[in-house]
Formats: C-alpha cells, structure tokens, sequence
C-alpha cells in the first residue's frame, strides 16, 4: 500500500506530475465539471464575471479571476473548491 502526500507550492515541474494543482503555492480555485448542477450561483456573486457557461459546459476564465473565492463559498455543490492555505 502506498501513501501519497502532496504540497502546495512544488518548483520541480515534472513532466509525469499527476497533481499539477501543487505546483503554484498560493490558493487556488478547482473546478469540478461533474459535479456542477448548473445553478450558477457562482456567476451571480463573481464579481469579475470569470465563471462561465456556455455550450462546452462550466468553465473559469482564470485571466479575469481576482481570486475572492465568493463562488467557492457560493457553490453548495462543491463544484468549485479552494485548495491550498
């Protein structure tokens, strides 16, 4: 059995990463696309529009991000997820 432990803010850049979310140390926000419902809560609080819906599905326009994570505090479906401290 193995234990696999990641943290936040990794400078190594490896090609084979399979947690490429540990490379940057500031907070972030994760999206899951699959466990959106739709609601867009998250676009009615963002201040800065960055969530987006349209025909490809749920997405973060990460240029306009401000990084407040009102839509993490929003999203009651854990769709959008802040990760690191």
């Amino acid at each position: 059995m193995w234990t696999v432990v990641f943290f936040k803010g990794c400078s190594l850049h490896c090609r084979w990463c399979h947690n490429p979310e540990s490379i940057h140390a500031a907070k972030e926000i994760l999206l899951y696309p699959d466990r959106c419902i739709g609601c867009m809560a998250c676009r009615e609080v963002c201040p800065v529009g960055a969530q987006v819906f349209d025909e490809t599905g749920h997405w973060i326009d990460r240029s306009k991000c401000i990084h407040c994570f009102k839509c993490c505090e929003e999203c009651y479906a854990d769709a959008l997820v802040s990760v690191g401290e």
